[in-house]
This record gives structure tokens, C-alpha cells and sequence, in this order.
């Protein structure tokens, strides 16, 4: 089953949840900014991110565009999603407790 953490304002997580529905793969989605998406959903996602950690963060978003991030430090980076849900990069899939960044949104066909 594939998890996807999904904001519906954004056209490439509209995308990568297209593909998966097209795929007929079992599949729960999280509207993470609408939903409680707790600490510890976050400390999941962060400690089982295939990949770049420096990837999982929105450097550009506004509300957090003046903070200095500590990409060495993944507590600080589980802190700074929990405050500000809306700078966690999307779409975000997991699969057996791996999490993907999924950019681009075809990325998913792979798991």
C-alpha cells in the first residue's frame, strides 16, 4: 500500500495521486495540512526519507524564507514542519516505512 501526503492546492501532488489511482494500487491519503499530522508522523517521515533530507523542506515557502535551517540536525527539521506543516516538500509518498519525495510526480510509477 502506498501513503501519500498530499496537498490538494498543489498541481504535482494532484498529479502523483492521479498516477497512483491510474495504477490500481491500494492507497490512503493524508491531507497533512488539513488533517492532526502529529510530531511523530513527522519524525517518520524524516528519519525514513530515501534521499536528500535537505529535499524535504520548501526553502522558498514565505513563512519560513528569513530562518536559517540546520539540515544536519533532523530534530530542528521535525521542530520547523511541525510549526510550519506548509514547508514540508510534496508530494511525499511512503511505502513499507520509506518515504519519497516525489518530484517529479512520476517518480511514484516506481514503487
Amino acid at each position: 500500500m502506498i501513503t501519500i501526503y498530499h496537498n490538494n492546492r498543489c498541481s504535482k501532488s494532484r498529479l502523483c495521486l492521479d498516477l497512483i489511482k491510474k495504477s490500481n494500487t491500494d492507497y490512503k491519503v493524508i491531507e497533512y495540512l488539513k488533517k492532526d499530522f502529529s510530531v511523530n508522523n513527522i519524525k517518520e517521515i524524516v528519519y525514513g526519507l530515501e534521499g536528500e533530507i535537505n529535499d524535504i523542506i520548501r526553502i522558498n515557502q514565505k513563512e519560513i524564507k528569513n530562518i536559517k535551517i540546520d539540515f544536519t540536525n533532523k530534530e530542528s527539521i521535525i521542530k520547523l514542519i511541525a510549526k510550519y506543516k506548509i514547508c514540508m516538500q510534496r508530494p511525499i509518498i511512503g511505502v513499507n516505512e520509506k518515504f519519497f519525495i516525489c518530484r517529479p510526480p512520476e517518480k511514484v510509477l516506481k514503487y
